[in-house]
């Protein structure tokens, strides 16, 4: 990622989060505020329809105390005159005018004197089981009136009841004198349906839309909240789930206590998305400030930073690309940049020179750790050979020439008797036999001097192949290095084992190297895989050495991996490590090779990797070179 992709990245997340912290203050101050405003008017909005019923109640109670605290009614109460019904309390007018649903007039014991329910639509006596109709009971709420302050005038009871017409306003008053004195002669009751057009009125009159919701707690996609409002647990409920319109609930009991219905009040969310619609100007005005700012600290920086830093960075790639260390940037600023301009020429100069005597250590270095190795392994074959010459002249020296001389000499001067002269031949015929098996062991012996003289004889061959290398540094593919490095495998392994180049050889890009040690490395890895291959193989099979090579894109500046491995051959995780250890040679072959330790730190030197690891085909050693890279 360059510069200024991660200067803007730095900038955009310093404006993202401005932004965010004014997102945070607005949804958890701001928008909290609104909501508390919303919540307050939805809580003023609630209480008016309360207020209405309770208006519409005391209108009812007030008109129950006209018709009982009348010495007409309480007259009638005593003497039963159907002159009062027919005028007062049969017509239907009476119902229409005061725009009542029921009436009810009972004695002091709860007996049914009157009892009338109408349908103000149809104009008819409607039947109304949850009011009795002979007889109420004492313990009747209707019947409980309220003492008051202790004034008869005061006694009363109102309240709501449930109805198969739907809920109805009840009001209750004891019968008195005019005057409002008793003793009380029973109770008045007045009813009026809550009905659609009594909603209707009272939405008109609090200019606040509600209506009443049956209770339903046990009914399906029923909200928990409902179900706490209805059980008694809250008493308001505040449905906030409509972006539009906030739905408040409040219970009404009825005049035993019981759940009756809800009220609902519909109130448009104008406080809210007001608000939010405010916040949301407040946010493009703050974004756009913020891009602005942006801009603005974008072109100074490009000014003053990044664009001095990017001519920097490309003189860098173009210096690593071309391999042009002569190449100079001067730039003319006497700030860090500068500073830094001038350091990186200066690193340039040092650096050519520091190359030129790499180029020269290398080659060098190459030999040595060659000579290294080959004292190494003559020493190991010089060994054997000197303990067998040893044998060689113990064996001769057990000879018993001397005595074999005496018989000889005895015999031919004659005269002998003949039992000495039996013991004589008797004792040279055993001579012979033992200088026999002596001869035998001497050829012996002497066949493995001679097998190890050829080996000698082929490490010298290697060791002439290399010394004929001059130090070179050129731009090579890989693909002719490891031709190079199979011509110079012994006879015997390139018989036995064929080498199998895969395709991706061919395309690989060049390596800036030194040949003769890339070559070492290359012939060291070819033969210790082809001989792993025709030991595993054994007799019958013929082994095979895969040659692959390939860009590895995983790992930054895209090197060159070329991959070497013999067909069967696995070495156990354990021994791996020891490959790369100091004179380890590996399986021997016959042949000298650079040993795996020396080609791990040239390897290493070139700024590359060597590894081995198994996989199906078998042990795999991994060489992993940078492209174009200085050795």
């Amino acid at each position: 990622m360059s510069l200024k992709v991660k200067t803007l990245c730095i900038v955009l997340i310093l404006l993202i989060v401005y932004v965010a912290v004014h997102g945070f203050m607005h949804r958890f101050i701001f928008i909290p505020g609104f909501l508390y405003l919303e919540q307050r008017e939805a809580e003023k909005n609630m209480n008016r329809p309360l207020e209405a019923f309770k208006r519409e109640m005391h209108h009812l109670s007030a008109l129950v105390h006209d018709w009982s605290s009348w010495d007409d009614t309480y007259n009638y109460m005593d003497t039963g005159d159907s002159s009062y019904i027919s005028s007062n309390l049969s017509p239907i007018v009476t119902y229409e005018v005061n725009t009542l649903n029921l009436m009810v007039l009972c004695d002091s014991k709860g007996k049914v004197v009157w009892r009338k329910a109408v349908d103000l639509e149809s104009r008819k006596d409607i039947p109304l089981p949850e009011i009795p109709e002979t007889v109420i009971p004492l313990e009747h709420p209707f019947l409980r009136i309220d003492p008051g302050n202790g004034n008869d005038k005061d006694h009363k009871t109102m309240g709501f009841i449930k109805t198969s017409m739907g809920p109805m306003m009840v009001a209750a008053r004891a019968i008195l004198k005019s005057n409002n004195e008793g003793p009380s002669r029973g109770t008045f009751i007045m009813g009026r349906f809550i009905s659609g057009e009594v909603i209707r009125e009272m939405n008109i009159q609090t200019d606040v839309p509600f209506s009443i919701v049956p209770v339903n707690i046990d009914g399906p996609g029923v909200k928990p909240e409902l179900k706490d409002l209805i059980s008694g647990k809250t008493e308001r409920f505040f449905d906030a789930a409509d972006r539009n319109n906030l739905y408040l609930y409040t219970m009404i009991k009825d005049i035993g206590g019981v759940p009756l219905f809800l009220i609902k009040v519909t109130m448009a969310r104008e406080i809210l998305n007001k608000g939010l619609q405010t916040l949301k100007y407040s946010m493009v005005s703050i974004v756009a400030a913020g891009f602005l700012i942006l801009l603005l600290m974008l072109l100074l920086l490009h000014k003053t930073i990044l664009n001095p830093l990017s001519v920097l960075t490309r003189h860098a790639i173009e210096v690593e690309e071309t391999g042009n260390i002569a190449s100079r940037l001067d730039f003319n600023r006497n700030d860090e940049i500068g500073t830094l301009a001038q350091r990186f020429d200066s690193m340039l100069v040092k650096l050519a020179e520091v190359r030129n005597e790499l180029l020269d250590q290398s080659y060098y270095s190459g030999l040595a750790g060659i000579a290294s190795d080959i004292l190494h392994h003559s020493g190991n074959i010089l060994m054997p050979m000197h303990q067998k010459i040893v044998s060689l002249q113990d064996l001769c020296r057990n000879i018993p020439k001397e005595n074999i001389h005496k018989a000889m000499e005895e015999m031919e001067k004659g005269g002998l008797d003949p039992d000495r002269e039996n013991n004589l031949k008797r004792f040279l015929l055993l001579s012979i036999r033992e200088m026999d098996k002596t001869f035998d062991q001497t050829v012996q012996a002497l066949g493995d001097l001679e097998q190890h003289s050829r080996e000698i004889e082929q490490i010298m061959g290697g060791l002439e192949k290399f010394s004929r290398a001059s130090a070179t540094g050129r731009n090579l593919v890989p693909e002719t290095l490891l031709y190079e490095a199979c011509s110079r495998l012994p006879d015997d392994l390139r018989k036995s084992c064929r080498i199998r180049f895969q395709p991706g050889t061919k395309t690989l890009p060049e390596i800036k190297a030194e040949p003769v040690v890339l070559v070492q490395v290359f012939s060291a890895l070819l033969c210790q895989s082809a001989t792993l291959a025709v030991s595993a193989a054994g007799e019958t099979n013929k082994a095979e050495v895969l040659v692959e090579g390939r860009i590895d894109g995983e790992r930054a500046g895209r090197p060159v991996r070329i991959s070497i491995s013999g067909n069967g051959s696995l070495i156990a995780s354990t021994d791996m490590k020891s490959l790369f250890a100091r004179h380890y040679l590996g399986e021997s072959s016959g042949v000298f090779h650079p040993s795996l330790h020396w080609c791990s730190n040239v390897v290493s030197a070139m700024g590359g990797e060597l590894s081995v690891s198994n996989n199906d085909h078998g042990t795999v050693f991994d060489l992993v070179l940078p492209q174009g890279g200085d050795v």
